[in-house]
């Protein structure tokens, strides 16, 4: 398995074939994820079976830029920041695991990868947190359990301090 940036046509025939029971990420993939590429509004990257011919996309997520107002955040973790301002962070829009490949850790997998990948786009530019906004409670469930906290005004939507993804990552 490997984890590589979805280019303009690649992996066409996975992208379709892509079924984790969800169809609006399904949907997502098959048809939104390389028009997001094109127009730069988001970076999908997928986790790839090379083991079968041909090879298989077995998950996938999603990075982009985002905003949240410093009010969204929870109060434990508000700091010092500017009341006035939108906070920088990065969205993890999309995260699925094709059906066949359920219950083997590739999720948390590759929630790792966007989370490292999260804290080296840090150490560039200024960002905050990543977070998420989760489908529906068994989503928050996955979250919650690494480390995200929900915002208390969105409670599908979850926050992780960047600061607290370079703790975990030893960065």
């Amino acid at each position: 398995m490997r984890i590589v940036a979805l280019a303009r046509e690649s992996h066409k025939q996975g992208r379709t074939a892509f079924h984790c029971g969800r169809p609006k990420l399904d949907d997502w993939l098959a048809r939104r994820a390389t028009q997001y590429r094109k127009n730069d509004l988001a970076q999908t990257y997928l986790l790839i079976d090379d083991a079968r011919e041909p090879p298989k996309v077995a998950g996938f997520y999603a990075l982009s830029s985002a905003s949240i107002q410093p009010d969204d955040w929870p109060a434990d973790l508000r700091g010092p920041r500017g009341k006035n301002h939108p906070l920088p962070v990065i969205l993890l829009g999309q995260l699925a695991v094709d059906r066949g490949y359920a219950g083997r850790g590739y999720a948390s997998d590759l929630l790792v990868d966007a989370l490292h990948r999260a804290a080296l786009v840090g150490e560039q530019i200024g960002t905050a947190a990543v977070i998420v906004d989760a489908l529906d409670q068994s989503a928050v469930q996955f979250y919650k359990h690494h480390g995200f906290q929900p915002l208390p005004s969105h409670p599908l939507r979850l926050l992780r301090p960047l600061k607290s993804i370079r703790d975990l990552l030893e960065l």
